[in-house]
């Protein structure tokens, strides 16, 4: 199963990898590449702007995950690029990231409440190997 973490190297998104790749999971992760993070096995890399529609359309191309995690960049552009490449998305931004005209069919509103980061992680791998 391969996933896309869009973000993955602040304090959110290595626990968020490191679930993912604990749980199997082919790992990509797209980000600036300004700082980079140690991870529990290798990850490949996308290095680019998440918040720039062109560069997201670029780095994106014709590639396909089971699951993207954006938790950087603009949500609404991503939403749109994914749409068709990815079997689930899951947003990790504050509201204002998300709006009815962000791909409706490619959006599914995700909350994790007192999970913690790392169990929100596990729980989204559980959930998607379940088909749900």
């Amino acid at each position: 199963m391969k996933v896309l973490i869009v973000g993955g190297t602040g304090p959110s998104g290595v626990p968020i990898v490191n679930n993912f790749l604990h749980a199997g999971y082919e790992v990509t992760i797209y980000h600036t590449g300004k700082h980079e993070a140690q991870f529990d096995a290798d990850v490949a890399h996308l290095h680019g702007d998440p918040r720039d529609a062109d560069d997201i359309h670029a780095r994106i191309g014709a590639a396909e995950w089971d699951v993207a995690i954006c938790t950087s960049g603009r949500l609404r552009a991503l939403a749109l690029e994914l749409a068709g490449k990815t079997r689930r998305l899951v947003g990790h931004h504050g509201p204002a990231g998300l709006s009815r005209h962000a791909a409706p069919h490619a959006i599914r509103h995700v909350t994790a409440a007192g999970a913690g980061v790392g169990g929100a992680a596990t729980r989204c791998a559980e959930l998607h190997g379940q088909g749900r």
